[in-house]
Parts: structure tokens; sequence; C-alpha cells
């Protein structure tokens, strides 16, 4: 009686657990540890074999495989997908399996009043129960349906989600990449005023020992090559700031880019997009993850209010027990040796419960998730206006660095000639030390301006494609 069903009893707990095991590949160990070690950098050098030189996409899509914020919303949508599963595992019905097995000694002995004489002095008991019951909810005022509509809900908006943090990886790499370009087109503009200051002192200095120019003109140089430097250290710091950053968004474990993986060097031609504002804020409607999140979450209210309907509603069950109970009994100094008692029942029904009153609390409730409804509805409202404001700007943005780019172009040029000719005249002693030092620093300042309206032009365009999650530039790559 007790074998088949310990077997079957194990072999329920065994399909649980294996199917119960989810699947999936852990962090590296590297970033569960509490110690920086060379282990970090094997890490980096196993994600980063064969990679010299490393373009935005690629950078897009390494971190795509490796950010631990995007692989985390990912579980998170697996999450979600199995609270969706537990809430259709609600129309199933409830199967409980009960067993017991014990045993029962009693002693009956030094009885006076009245005397003992249809007891024996000694019994042992040994005892099996089993049981099954099951349970059925037939009814409960639709709440398991508006439930399952709610969790339904729950996956698209965590999908949505890590849509959202997809979204928002692409943007930041594209910012840190950016930001090195421009801090190695920098670290150029100064190495070349360096080199500018450094001809010049090495100009003047023999001419100041032979009397024809004054001391202050070999000092003036000197001192406007440190200060190059000193912009030429910035520059640095800053390139190993944006390195440090785009190497966390990628999943670098070492923390920064190996020396010998380079990104795509500077450049300053820009390319225009061909979509109006209108456009932009038509496709940001339609493909932003905020607004997806927020029409989930209407909906997750939405339900969550129907349902809260459902508690005025009598809860049906159908319900339904088997027992078996089998029992022996050995007896010690008595008239019988031993007996055996064995007993089955079974019993089923509908059984329905119906609150009637509970002080106001489930109408209180029901108020709640009207305002919950509400609030969501406003969120939703205010999640609208930010996106057409994040467009208008991010579009204000673009159009203001693709007119001034062309501006510093222009300029570009003029600078560079006028500080040429005045270089000439300077050498001939045309041009005192002032005019040269203005205009190179005239030359030096457009060409700061212009790679920092070029960056910002290329951010602008990122943020664009951030909040449209689109590639604005797919096809002229196809």
């Amino acid at each position: 009686m007790m074998k088949p069903f310990f077997i079957c009893t194990v072999f329920l707990f065994f399909l649980v657990f294996a199917a119960g095991c989810y699947s999936y590949t852990p962090p590296s160990p590297v970033l569960l540890g509490a110690k920086y070690t060379s282990a970090n950098r094997a890490a980096t050098d196993q994600i980063l074999r064969e990679t010299k030189k490393l373009s935005l996409m690629d950078a897009k899509h390494i971190a795509q495989l490796n950010n631990q914020n995007y692989l985390a919303a990912y579980h998170a949508v697996n999450a979600a997908r199995m609270r969706y599963y537990q809430a259709l595992g609600a129309y199933a019905p409830e199967i409980h399996l009960g067993s017991t097995v014990g045993q029962d000694m009693q002693w009956n002995s030094s009885r006076v009043n009245p005397p003992m004489t249809n007891a024996a002095g000694r019994d042992i008991s040994f005892k099996v129960n089993s049981s099954v019951t099951a349970s059925w909810l037939l009814f409960d005022g639709f709440a398991r349906y508006l439930n399952v509509k709610a969790m339904q809900s729950e996956v698209r908006k965590q999908t949505a989600m890590q849509y959202k943090v997809l979204c928002m990886l692409r943007r930041a790499v594209a910012y840190a990449y950016y930001d090195i370009q421009m801090a190695q087109e920098v670290e150029r503009i100064q190495r070349e005023n360096i080199e500018f200051q450094n001809r010049f002192y090495q100009m003047v200095k023999p001419e100041w020992e032979q009397g024809k120019r004054p001391e202050d003109e070999v000092l003036n140089f000197s001192i406007l090559s440190g200060l190059a430097q000193t912009g030429l250290i910035a520059a640095q710091y800053q390139g190993n700031v944006a390195n440090y950053s785009l190497a966390r968004l990628m999943g670098y474990s070492e923390g920064e880019l190996p020396s010998e993986v380079e990104v795509h060097p500077f450049e300053d031609n820009i390319r225009q997009m061909y979509y109006s504002v209108e456009m932009c804020l038509d496709i940001a409607l339609a493909n932003s993850p905020e607004m997806h999140i927020m029409q989930q979450l209407l909906k997750i209210a939405e339900y969550n209010k129907y349902r809260s309907y459902s508690a005025y509603f009598p809860v049906v069950y159908a319900e339904a027990g088997y027992g078996s109970t089998q029992m022996r009994t050995q007896y010690k100094a008595f008239k019988d040796s031993h007996s055996s008692f064995s007993n089955n029942s079974l019993s089923y029904g509908v059984h329905a419960d119906w609150l009637v009153f509970d002080g106001f609390a489930r109408y209180n409730a029901m108020r709640e998730m009207q305002t919950m409804f509400a609030v969501a509805q406003f969120n939703m409202a205010e999640t609208y206006l930010q996106i057409i404001n994040e467009i208008r700007s991010a579009y204000a943005n673009y159009e203001n660095n693709l007119k001034q780019v062309r501006i510093y172009r222009n300029l570009l040029k003029k600078a560079k000639k006028q500080r040429d000719l005045v270089a000439e005249r300077y050498k001939k002693y045309h041009a005192s030390v002032d005019r040269i030092d203005k205009v190179q620093a005239y030359y030096i300042d457009i060409q700061l301006q212009n790679a920092a309206v070029i960056t910002d032009f290329n951010k602008s365009v990122a943020q664009l494609e951030a909040v449209m999650c689109i590639d604005i530039y797919a096809r002229e790559r196809e």
C-alpha cells in the first residue's frame, strides 16, 4: 500500500525540482568577487581578442552582449513571464496529497476504581493515513481573469523596459565614444600648438642672444608652450575618463580598454539627416519604450480597478476528498492478541462564500484602484509631454550645431590662413609678438570650438536615436 504512494511522491518531487531550475549564464566570477586581480585583464582580453580598431557599431554590439544592466533587464522579462504563468495557474485545481505514518503505545496499569477488566495491559498501534484533497475555484468575480491580463501587461511593460535600457545603453556608448574622439582631437590640437610655440621659441632664442629681440618674447613662447602642455594633460585625462566609461558599458572587468585597441579618429565631416521634427515626433511617440511602458502601466491600473469590483461577488469552489486509514494493534496481557482496522472515505461538494460586510474595506480598496488609474493616466500624459520636449530639444540642438559647424568650417580656414600670414610677418619683424599670440589663440580656440560643436552634433543625433529608438543612418550603411 505504501510503496506506490512513496514512489509517486518522489517522482513528483523530482519532476518539480528538475522543471523549476532556471538555466542561465551567470556574470563572470571576476565581477562577483571582491578583489581586482590579473583575472580582470584576462577576462577583458577574452572579450577583445583580435580587436584592434573599435568602431561605434562594434562598441554598441559588444555592449549589448556584455552590459550587466541590459542582461539584468533581460532576466527581469523572464521573471515577469514567470509571474504571468503563476497567474494562469489560478485556473487549475489544487490537489494535495497527505500521508501520516506513526505508532501509538499505551500502558494500562494501577487502575483501582473501577478495576481494569476489559483493557489490555499494553497495546501497540501502527497507523497509516493517506488522503487526497482537491479544490477548484469555479467563480471569483473575474478576479483571476483580470489578474492574468494584468500580468500579461506586466510582461509587455518589462519587455519595453528592456528595450529602454538598450536604447539608453546605445546612447551612453555613443556619448563615451564621441568623448574619446573629442579628447583625441583636443590632444592633436594641443600638440600642434606645442609644436608651434616651440618652433618659434627655437627661432626667437638665438635672435635674443644676438640682441635682435627682447627677452620677454622668448619667455612668451615658453610660457604658451607650457600652457598648451597643461591643455594636453587635461585632454588626456578626459580621454581616460571616457575610456573608463566605455569599458564599463561594454562589460570589461579591467575597467579600461587595452592600449592596443583604438577608436576611429575624429571626423570633421557631418551627416545631415533627412527627418523633419514632425517626423521625429511621430516616430518617437510610436517607438518610444517610455510610451509603451506607460501604456502598459495604464492597462495594469485599469485591470486592477476592475478587479477591485470582484470583491463584491461570491467565491465558489468545487471540493473533493478521498481518505484511507489502515491500523493494526497488538495487545499484551489481554484476551486477544491483535486487532486491525481499515477505513476508506470519499467526499465532494460545492462551497460558496460571499462576504456581505467588511467595514467598507472593499469600497475603499475599489476607490484606491480608481485613484491609481487616474494617477496612471496623468503619468502617461506627462510622459507624452516629456517625449515631445526631448525630441524638440534634441532637434533644436541638432540644428544649432549643424549651423555652427558650417560657420566654424569657414572660420577655420580663415583663421589658419591669418595665423600663417602673421607668422611670416613676425619672422620678418613686421608683426608684434602680441599679434602672433592673438591670431594663434584665435586659431586654437576655433579648432577647439569646432571639435566641440561636431561632438555635440553627433551627441544630438544619438539623443534623437535614443528617444526614437531607430538608427538614423541605417539606410546609408546598407
